[in-house]
């Protein structure tokens, strides 16, 4: 699987398809479809268009600054602070899987948010 896919792509399917401790399934299908859906197409999306905006709209920085925030703004840093308590729990027992959906779910909640914008 490495050899054909890539570590990080053998990884990020394994850990969001198998339920730790469980036998899991496998298809060339289902990782090339899991794959192109959430790291091509979603983080990748995610990533691509954030550096773009700061390179083009922020002197290529993070800004320091972003003055007020608004209620879209505080809904999806809501949504970002409670991770940390979800995620942990998934963590704790071992529900790899579940910590991988819940960042998967903000991924698509930012990209979301930004398209609004």
């Amino acid at each position: 699987l490495v050899d054909k896919y890539g570590v990080d792509q053998t990884r990020f399917f394994l850990m969001s398809e198998v339920v730790f401790g469980r036998d899991g399934d496998f298809s060339d299908h289902n990782m090339v479809l899991k794959v192109n859906a959430h790291l091509a197409n979603e983080i990748g999306n995610l990533c691509q268009r954030t550096l773009s905006m700061a390179f083009k709209n922020c002197n290529k920085a993070i800004p320091e600054s972003i003055g007020d925030l608004t209620e879209e703004d505080q809904t999806l840093l809501s949504i970002a602070q409670s991770l940390r308590e979800q995620t942990a729990q998934h963590i704790a027992h071992q529900s790899i899987y579940r910590y991988i959906q819940e960042m998967i779910e903000l991924i698509v909640a930012t990209n979301k948010y930004i398209d609004e914008q």
